[in-house]
């Protein structure tokens, strides 16, 4: 790993890193410090470093190290009453003070993995490994943490949920740590810029790019491999629970190879233990609108996620030849033929989700919205099947043969302050009836802004479906 690719994961951490040394620390002085001193270290000591894939359960490792050397710190240097009393009115100055609170009374036993888990969605097996505790431990110490929470704050759904959307830290902590720790001013935006290709497929703004960077929706790849006269670039991926988005520059060192919509990519996928996370996976070059044929070209990979898990995994995509265009049903020949071996990761995100459980005017027809679960760049719907059966006869089609629903589209988003982001290139992953629900996920062209999005708007009358 070197300098550059270094600053890009702490970058990519940086969300994290803020919200465990504040759960510890609770002062943003402090957590800077530890922060600024955990960077140091970790690159340091990045020679120690045996598997890159454990970057982020190191480096937090590392931090909390750092946090609990601060508390002995002050702890030696003033009264424990008056360290107490300033970091609880440090907690009480956050957006959430009832459950932010809540979370700080806890015991550092239950209130560190508790923060780990459910706010940052560490894995049980990657706290294990940066607490150095055992399963069973981990587990236990959830689990108590839970209850406690429960009691100490009366918590309902609601409360909860806002513990999963605590506020977005400030860059410029982080940016200060890196700037003295590397002698370097950085940025996500300067580290990590969204290929011009990808922002087609996910229209954003550069603070919206920034914000999936930070919650490592978007990633950059930083994967290069030449053989045969065939370069393989591996950008940028997008992904998030319900979808997966990868680009890569596919390169011929002969410029006479003019490399077309047409050709193709010959590759095999191996999954971490042989089951596979999607349950659709498209690919091809992106055709002339977008860009020139040439000897270079970019190629994606998109896919619908049906069993994403907890836990991120590492898939390895090894490509085996560039084809040529075919006819009709048969594929073209090789035109290079080489070994290009990628590791991609495969993150989950846990969604926002709203309970809403009430009827809603939908083309028509009521019909009763359960669930409806949301990231910035898909969205998931459950409703009732009997009420969606109406919608099928209204409008003459039988989903069980693969119809499609027009009156439960996603068209739009209505933003709090009563802005509307229109969907121009809405995108159905799945739908499908099991066990009385009907459930449709999708994907959204646009990226949306979670936090301030108060109801989806369906079908061609864009009826609202309001978001608690």
């Amino acid at each position: 790993m070197n300098k550059k690719q270094f600053t890009a994961q702490v970058l990519e951490a940086e969300k994290s890193l803020y919200h465990i040394a504040k759960s510890i620390l609770k002062n943003d002085d402090d957590c800077a410090d530890a922060m600024q001193n955990a960077i140091l270290h970790a690159f340091e000591k990045l020679h120690t470093l045996r598997n890159e894939l454990y970057f982020k359960t190191w480096l937090t490792r590392i931090l909390i190290n750092e946090c609990n050397y601060i508390i002995r710190s002050r702890k030696e240097q003033v009264p424990y009453e008056d360290y107490y009393e300033d970091e609880k009115a440090a907690a009480e100055q956050e957006d959430y003070p009832d459950v932010f609170e809540a979370v700080m009374e806890l015991d550092e036993h239950y209130r560190i993995p508790l923060v780990l888990f459910y706010v940052e969605e560490f894995s049980i097996k990657e706290i294990c490994r940066i607490l150095k505790l055992s399963q069973s431990t981990v587990k236990t110490r959830l689990y108590r943490g839970r209850r406690l929470l429960s009691t100490l704050a009366g918590l309902d759904d609601r409360k909860v949920k806002k513990v999963k959307r605590m506020k977005k830290n400030k860059i410029i902590i982080l940016a200060a740590a890196m700037t003295a720790v590397l002698g370097m001013t950085v940025s996500a935006s300067e580290i990590f810029k969204w290929n011009k290709q990808a922002q087609e497929v996910f229209e954003a703004d550069e603070e919206q790019q920034k914000e999936l960077v930070m919650d490592q929706i978007a990633q950059e790849a930083y994967q290069t491999i030449s053989d045969d006269g065939l370069t393989l670039q591996a950008i940028q991926t997008i992904q998030d629970n319900n979808c997966f988005y990868a680009l890569f520059e596919i390169t011929a060192a002969d410029e006479s190879i003019q490399i077309t919509p047409g050709h193709n990519m010959e590759f095999t996928i191996d999954y971490p233990d042989g089951t596979n996370p999607f349950s659709m996976l498209n690919w091809n070059f992106v055709d002339e609108h977008r860009q020139a044929v040439s000897n270079s070209r970019y190629f994606e990979i998109t896919g619908t996620k049906q069993n994403p898990g907890e836990e991120d995994l590492t898939m390895k995509i090894q490509f085996t030849s560039l084809t040529a265009p075919g006819e009709k049903a048969v594929a073209g020949g090789p035109v290079l033929e080489g070994n290009w071996e990628f590791a991609l990761n495969l993150h989950t995100t846990k969604p926002v989700r709203y309970e809403i459980n009430k009827d809603y005017q939908i083309a028509g027809c009521a019909v009763t919205v359960k669930t409806v679960e949301l990231t910035p760049i898909s969205v998931r719907v459950t409703c009732e099947e009997e009420d969606i059966r109406q919608l099928e006869t209204l409008e003459g089609i039988n989903l069980d043969q693969a119809d499609t629903l027009r009156s439960l589209f996603v068209n739009g988003i209505r933003y709090e302050d009563g802005t509307v982001i229109e969907e121009m290139g809405y995108q159905e992953l799945t739908a499908g009836y099991s066990d009385g629900d009907y459930t449709k996920t999708a994907r959204f062209s646009n990226v949306i802004d979670v936090d301030k999005a108060s109801a989806l708007l369906v079908g061609d009358a864009m009826d609202e479906i309001l978001l608690p």
